[in-house]
């Protein structure tokens, strides 16, 4: 039930939370030891940032190749469905009527039951609600960009790096260097993210979109309310709450 969803969902994102939070706090315990090992080593501090600095624009640059081709993937999607959504909705939904479904789904004189024939329009019609749904969604180079832009480092990279065996060579380096790109990206992207959003993106009209939603969705409960009314030959009147006196 949605009760449980929506209390299973702050649930774990609790535990979300305590499991990053515990991870920087390892981290912070670790780093005192961390930075006088990187010191005694051969690299040195400024080696390490230099190499940190390398790692984040390297992490940037490969999401940004894992990303391009998905979004020309989405954008080829949406191409096709602009093309698809005109002919699906006249040539099939609009012209079809229940002898045109049987001939479809049977292709013989049999009679086919209202079940089959709603769920066959049924599936028709989600069809067409994907195809409206990557018509609208579009994403172009400023979607893109944002999509590669919040791709931060934080707690998965920290862990990660901690899970290294203690014989690792260098293993000091390499877990400093991860709290370097993580803190960078947090402190770099995370900051600036806010403003790229409103730079590269328009405002979104969700609000709008919402009330037209309900809109629709209260006229057809209206209507189907008074559908089921005239089935059964109720007055509307009587499901108001009148006194017995």
């Amino acid at each position: 039930p949605p009760r449980f969803r929506l209390s299973d969902r702050q649930n774990w994102r609790m535990i979300e939370f305590i499991l990053e939070g515990s991870v920087f706090l390892i981290m912070g315990l670790e780093l005192d030891w961390v930075l006088a090992d990187v010191q005694e080593d051969h690299f040195g501090i400024a080696k390490a940032v230099e190499y940190a600095a390398i790692a984040l624009v390297l992490t940037i640059a490969i999401r940004a190749l894992y990303v391009v081709p998905l979004i020309y993937l989405f954008r080829a999607s949406t191409d096709r469905a602009s093309d698809m959504a005109d002919a699906l909705k006249h040539r099939v939904l609009e012209p079809i009527k229940e002898l045109d479904i049987n001939r479809k789904i049977r292709n013989q004189g049999e009679a086919t039951d209202a079940e089959t024939i709603a769920s066959f329009r049924k599936s028709w019609r989600r069809r067409v609600a994907d195809i409206d749904y990557f018509r609208t969604e579009t994403m172009g180079w400023q979607e893109g960009t944002v999509i590669v832009w919040a791709g931060m480092r934080g707690a998965v990279t920290l862990a990660a790096a901690q899970t290294l065996p203690r014989e690792t060579p260098s293993r000091s380096l390499l877990v400093f260097i991860a709290f370097l790109v993580a803190a960078a990206s947090l402190l770099i992207q995370g900051s600036t993210l806010p403003w790229l959003v409103r730079k590269l993106l328009p405002p979104s009209n969700e609000l709008e979109r919402t009330s037209i939603d309900r809109l629709r969705l209260s006229t057809a409960m209206r209507a189907a309310g008074f559908a089921a009314l005239d089935e059964h030959n109720m007055d509307p009147a009587c499901l108001l709450y009148t006194s017995p006196h």
